[in-house]
């Protein structure tokens, strides 16, 4: 099951569905793709497909997708895993619906995201309440910064990406190491967790993938409701 979505709701009328159908089914060969809408997203239902083949279709729809007028247009397209049956097709819905509204929320920046690899997130969002528990102890303290909390989640987002390599952290964010050394520091300093220590690097980063999971500092109403 593969979703997409655009600011612009996708219409069934619309020729971008034959377009689609076009790339999907004319370089390819001949296989059955069910392509309709529901609620303004784009839904393909895609048959059981080798590796190599489904990259070549996931590329093609981005292709269509992406081009003329909708080439300035951010497109999300989300991969639901693979099930056998009429309830399996349900299942992949319901798994890329989940893992699109996650992708938009992380403003993941993959052509193509698959759900499988935002596993992890489900699995921490399964007991929300302990999440939102972790986010609250460890990363408030980054609110009293000046600036408020956002540059210094994205700094500690960016430096736990790169694998703790403080020049390619200056780079995503267009920053200097000595910017990033000290607000490195300022994270320390806040929450007492050191980005050196295995333990609590873990520690942070779960609370960073949670925060971004859950739309934290941004979305303060989830965190206070979890916690009642």
């Amino acid at each position: 099951m593969l979703l997409a979505r655009t600011a612009v709701r996708f219409q069934e009328a619309s020729p971008l569905l034959g377009q689609v159908s076009a790339a999907l089914t004319g370089p390819l060969g001949a296989f059955e793709a069910l392509i309709t809408t529901r609620d303004g997203e784009l839904v393909i239902v895609l048959p059981a497909l080798s590796a190599q083949v489904l990259d070549v279709v996931l590329a093609a729809a981005h292709g269509v997708l992406t081009s003329g007028e909708r080439r300035t247009q951010k497109v999300w397209m989300v991969l639901g895993r693979p099930h056998s049956g009429p309830s399996g097709v349900a299942r992949s819905f319901t798994e890329a619906r989940d893992a699109l509204a996650l992708a938009v929320r992380l403003r993941l920046s993959e052509p193509v995201v698959r759900a499988e690899s935002l596993l992890v997130y489900q699995v921490l969002l399964r007991d929300r309440a302990a999440l939102c528990d972790l986010i609250e102890t460890v990363l408030t303290p980054l609110r009293r910064a000046r600036g408020g909390a956002e540059p210094l989640l994205a700094t500690l987002e960016a430096y736990l990406d790169s694998g703790g390599n403080t020049t390619r952290t200056a780079q995503l964010l267009h920053l200097s190491v000595r910017a990033i050394t000290y607000r490195l520091h300022r994270i320390a300093a806040l929450t007492g967790l050191h980005v050196g220590n295995p333990a609590h690097r873990y520690t942070l980063h779960t609370a960073v993938l949670g925060a971004r999971a859950l739309g934290w500092p941004d979305n303060t109403e989830v965190i206070a409701e979890s916690r009642q």
